[in-house]
C-alpha cells in the first residue's frame, strides 16, 4: 500500500508539474516569438486559448489530488480515510494549504482569462497575463517540497531560488514545446525562431545551472559520502546526466545552424536532424521532470559544505 501510494503520489507530481511548467511557459514563448519573429502578429486563437484552459483546470484538479496525498500521508491514514475536520485544518491552517489556495485561485483565474480571450487577437499583454498566472503558479509548488521546510531568512532564501530555478525551467519546457509544435506543423518559420532563440536559451541554461548548484550545496552538499551513501544523491545524478544530454543536443542543433550546409543543398536534411534532436531534447525533459518529482519523494542528505 505504501509503495502504491507513493507511486500514486509521484505521478500525480510529475504530471502537475509539467502542467503548470507549460501553462507558464508557452504563453512566454509565444510572447517572445510575437516580439521577436512574428512582431505584429496578434490574431484570434480559438484552439490554443481552449487548450491553456483546458490545461489550467487539469492543473487544479491535479492539485487537488495532490493536496489528498499529503493530507493522507500526514495524518497516516488512506485518502478515502480523511475526515473534513483534518482536511480544513490542513487548508486553512498550515503553509501547504495557503499554497493550495492561492494556486487554485490562480488556475481558476487564468482558465477564465484563456477561455474569454479564445475569440480576441491574443497580443503580447494578454500573453504576459496568462505567463504571469502561470509562473505564480508554479511558484506555489516549492511550499509543498524541500525548500519550503526552511526556516527564517535561509528558508526565504532557498525557496526564492527554487522559484527561480522552476520559472527558467519552464520557460525552456515552453519554448521546447512551441518549438515542437510548430515543427510539426511544419511552419515555415520555426527553423529560424529556432536560431534566433540561442541567446536567450544560454541565458535560460546558465540560469539553471547557477541556481541548480546552489540547491545542490544546500541539499547535498559536497562530501563524499553524501554522493556515494544517499538515494536523493542517485536520483540527482541521473537528473544531472539527462540534463547534460539535452545540453548535448541542444550545442548540436548550435552548432549545425552555424555551419556552411544549414544553408547548403542538404538544407532539408539538416532540418530534419535538427527536427529529430529537438523531439528527442523534448522527450528528456519529460523524463527529467518524472526525476523531480522522485526528488521531492526523496529526503536529501541535508548536509551542505561537507
Amino acid at each position: 500500500m505504501i509503495h502504491d501510494l507513493t507511486a500514486a503520489a509521484v505521478a500525480v507530481r510529475w504530471l502537475l508539474f509539467l502542467a503548470l511548467m507549460l501553462l507558464a511557459g508557452l504563453p512566454w514563448f509565444a510572447g517572445w516569438l510575437q516580439r521577436h519573429v512574428c512582431a505584429g502578429l496578434a490574431r484570434p486563437l480559438p484552439t490554443l486559448a481552449c487548450a491553456w484552459a483546458g490545461a489550467a483546470l487539469v492543473a487544479l484538479a491535479l492539485a487537488a489530488v495532490q493536496l489528498l496525498q499529503i493530507t493522507a500521508r500526514m495524518a497516516g491514514v488512506g485518502v478515502h480515510e480523511l475526515d473534513a475536520d483534518t482536511l480544513g485544518w490542513v487548508v486553512g491552517q498550515t503553509p501547504l494549504g495557503h499554497a493550495w489556495l492561492l494556486r487554485s485561485a490562480l488556475l481558476l483565474t487564468l482558465a477564465g482569462l484563456a477561455w474569454a480571450w479564445r475569440r480576441q487577437p491574443v497580443g503580447a499583454r494578454r500573453l504576459g497575463w496568462l505567463a504571469a498566472l502561470g509562473m505564480t503558479s508554479l511558484a506555489t509548488l516549492p511550499w509543498n517540497g524541500h525548500a519550503g521546510a526552511g526556516e527564517g531568512w535561509h528558508g526565504w532564501l532557498q525557496l526564492g531560488v527554487d522559484v527561480v530555478h522552476l520559472g527558467a525551467a519552464a520557460a525552456w519546457a515552453g519554448a521546447l514545446a512551441g518549438f515542437c509544435v510548430l515543427a510539426l506543423a511544419r511552419s515555415n518559420r520555426w527553423l529560424a525562431a529556432l536560431m534566433r532563440f540561442l541567446r536567450p536559451g544560454l541565458s535560460i541554461v546558465a540560469v539553471l545551472a547557477l541556481t541548480g548548484l546552489v540547491r545542490t550545496h544546500e541539499l547535498v552538499g559536497w562530501t563524499w559520502a553524501a554522493w556515494t551513501q544517499s538515494a536523493y544523491a542517485g536520483w540527482l545524478l541521473l537528473k544531472l546526466a539527462l540534463f547534460a544530454a539535452m545540453l548535448a543536443l541542444a550545442w548540436r542543433n548550435r552548432r549545425q545552424a552555424l555551419s556552411p550546409g544549414a544553408r547548403g543543398p542538404a538544407h532539408q536534411v539538416f532540418e530534419r536532424h535538427v527536427r529529430w534532436r529537438l523531439y528527442g531534447e523534448t522527450l528528456l525533459l519529460v523524463a527529467v521532470v518524472a526525476v523531480v518529482a522522485v526528488l521531492g519523494m526523496t529526503g536529501p542528505p541535508m548536509t551542505p559544505g561537507g
